[in-house]
């Protein structure tokens, strides 16, 4: 058993993460969570039919997501389910002011969105 299963997390973090990863989304809902400042703030919770626990998705994971399936903030996340993106670990994320790491998500090879549009339209 790794380490890092003993603590017991809900959600998929980047220890779980060893390659990229192809998913193919199943349901999404959303939950409040608080932030390290003590705000309370809504997330997606995305679940994946390859991963065992679902993804907590933040504003960036949204907004890649978006650019990814072509939709945008006005449509409903039921257009996602069925979609297929690939999940990364991102080790170059800053959260609550530290460089940490971070779950994100690019495009199948060779379908719409490149990572260089991606990264050029969500804000840092």
């Amino acid at each position: 058993m790794r380490i890092g299963d003993l603590g017991g997390s809900r959600f998929t973090k980047t220890d779980d993460i060893d390659k990229d990863v192809i998913i193919t989304i199943t349901d999404v809902g959303q939950e409040v969570f608080e932030e390290p400042n003590g705000k309370r703030k809504k997330k997606a919770i995305v679940h994946a039919a390859e991963l065992s626990k679902p993804l907590v998705v933040g504003s960036v994971g949204i907004e890649q997501l978006n650019k990814i399936f072509g939709t945008t903030a006005r449509d409903d996340s039921d257009g996602w389910i069925g979609k297929r993106a690939v999940l990364y670990v991102d080790r170059n994320v800053v959260f609550g002011g530290k460089l940490t790491s971070g779950l994100r998500f690019k495009p199948l090879p060779g379908k719409r969105g490149s990572i260089e549009d991606m990264e050029s339209d969500v804000p840092m």
